[in-house]
C-alpha cells in the first residue's frame, strides 16, 4: 500500500511541475490564396479596398500565418520570404535555412540598396 501511495505521490508531483512550464505551438503557415486574396482578406480591414495587386516570385514565398498559439506576438497576418514559408514553421536549428528557386530579380528599388545580385525575390504591391 505505502508503495502504491508513493508513486501516485511522485507522478502527482512530476506532474505540478510540468504545469509551470510555458508551452508554446508551432506557427502555421499556409499558401492556398492568391496574392489578391491575401491583400484583400488577411492584409486589409473592414472598409479598405486594394486595387493593382501585383506579386512577383515563387508562389511558396507567400502566404499567410497563424501565430495565436506561438509566441511571435502575432495572432495571424502575412509573411513573404526569400524561400519556402514553411521553413518558418521550424525547427529553426540549423545556421542557415534555405529555399533556392533560381528566380533572379529586377527590381530598380531593390537593386538600389542591395549590394550584389537579387535572387528569389518576392515582391508584393498593390494600391489602397
Amino acid at each position: 500500500m505505502k508503495k502504491k501511495n508513493w508513486l501516485f505521490k511522485f507522478i502527482f508531483l512530476f506532474l505540478l511541475s510540468l504545469s509551470g512550464q510555458t508551452l508554446m505551438a508551432q506557427l502555421t503557415t499556409n499558401n492556398s490564396l492568391t496574392p489578391n486574396q491575401l491583400v484583400q482578406t488577411v492584409l486589409l480591414g473592414g472598409g479598405l479596398t486594394a486595387t493593382n495587386v501585383t506579386y512577383s516570385g515563387d508562389v511558396t514565398a507567400i502566404g499567410s500565418f497563424n501565430g495565436a498559439s506561438s509566441n511571435i506576438g502575432f495572432s495571424a497576418g502575412l509573411i513573404m520570404a526569400t524561400g519556402d514559408i514553411s521553413n518558418a514553421v521550424g525547427p529553426n536549428n540549423a545556421s542557415s535555412e534555405s529555399s533556392s528557386f533560381g528566380i533572379s530579380s529586377s527590381d530598380p528599388e531593390l537593386s538600389g540598396i542591395a549590394s550584389g545580385s537579387l535572387n528569389d525575390a518576392a515582391i508584393l504591391e498593390f494600391d489602397f
